[in-house]
């Protein structure tokens, strides 16, 4: 009588069946109704006509943390209060707003219900999580042959979990990133890599793929302190022009390391004056509210030493877009970005 199934439609709502009722060869399926907020057991399927809609017994599940909002179409449709909650004083369920309006008999978490039962629940990764734009001016015909970005971590977890990164692509050729990862205390990995067909891995530490697909992954561990400012950068072979090279570059201390080297496929030209950066979060998770606390500065690109580029407002995207607590604040040239799954309400 409390087992429950979540059955995806090809609308993409969900019908909210009983296991019980449906054993007793009852109506299973959790409906509403036109004019009252009463929640009930009904039919699967409508009889038709105005006060039996398919859209009284359709519900989006939305993900709240570690828990869900289950939201009836019918009442959206309607405009009306369309949130399943419960009360504190007796133990009926009705149809209500979907946020508490406070106070002792009206909290919240009265409409939130544990997700675990929901198909969100299973654990997905990586997230990305920020986006950040950036633009070089006065770009030549045949592409950049370098270009640099300033990377702080000011605050991030001591282990495996975030990546900060900017990617970038090649004239007629591949797209890239390279970007900092923090593994410890004081401790992380540099990585820049390639992706798509014909890339050739050049030193012994970047592998023949990229991502579990085609491409090449560089990484080195690095010395990354929370503060210091890395100057991260692609930078074709001076030696041989179809080589590119990664480097990192401590700012405060000057310790300088060679990330890797590959090459794009054959036809590439130099670097293209656009793309973006990112943070990510790539452990497996099942809730965006898994997202721990960061804080990260991204300064505006560098290209051939001389040509200076400009960030766009950072901003929020994927699955996590509107569950994150996200600031972003200018900061000279570049942005001060702070991240953090919202916490359950």
């Amino acid at each position: 009588m409390r087992l429950w199934k979540a059955e995806k439609q090809s609308n993409g709502y969900y019908l909210l069946k009983n296991k019980y009722r449906k054993d007793a060869v009852k109506g299973e399926c959790l409906r509403t109704f036109n004019g009252n907020n009463k929640v009930e057991f009904g039919d699967c399927t409508a009889k038709g006509g105005p006060l039996d809609y398919t859209s009284m017994r359709l519900w989006s599940i939305v993900e709240n943390g570690n828990y869900a909002l289950l939201n009836n179409k019918f009442k959206q449709d309607a405009q009306t209060q369309s949130c399943i909650r419960t009360f504190n004083t007796d133990n009926s369920i009705s149809i209500g707003d979907c946020t508490g309006k406070g106070g002792a008999t009206d909290y919240t978490s009265m409409r939130l219900w544990t997700s675990d039962a929901f198909p969100f629940a299973k654990p997905w990764g990586p997230t990305g999580i920020v986006g950040i734009p950036y633009t070089l001016p006065n770009v030549p015909q045949s592409g950049f042959d370098q270009i640099s970005f300033p990377i702080k971590v000011q605050t991030s977890p001591q282990a495996a979990g975030f990546y900060y990164a900017m990617q970038y692509q090649f004239m007629n050729g591949n797209s890239a990133y390279i970007g900092l990862q923090p593994t410890g205390k004081d401790t992380g990995s540099a990585v820049f890599s390639a992706f798509g067909s014909g890339v050739t891995p050049i030193d012994t530490n970047c592998t023949g793929s990229a991502d579990g697909g085609a491409g090449s992954s560089c990484s080195k561990t690095i010395n990354l302190i929370f503060g210091h400012t890395y100057n991260v950068t692609v930078k074709r072979d001076a030696t041989n022009q179809k080589i590119w090279r990664g480097y990192v570059k401590d700012t405060v201390t000057g310790d300088t390391n060679e990330i890797g080297a590959w090459q794009p496929k054959d036809g590439s030209k130099g670097l293209l004056a656009s793309n973006l950066g990112f943070v990510e979060y790539y452990p497996q998770i099942n809730a965006c509210s898994k997202i721990p606390s960061t804080q990260v500065f991204f300064g505006p690109p560098t290209a051939n030493s001389t040509v200076s580029g400009t960030l766009a407002t950072p901003y929020t995207y994927g699955k996590c877009k509107t569950l994150v607590e996200f600031n972003t604040q200018k900061s000279g040239t570049g942005w001060n970005i702070s991240v953090k799954g919202k916490s359950n309400q």
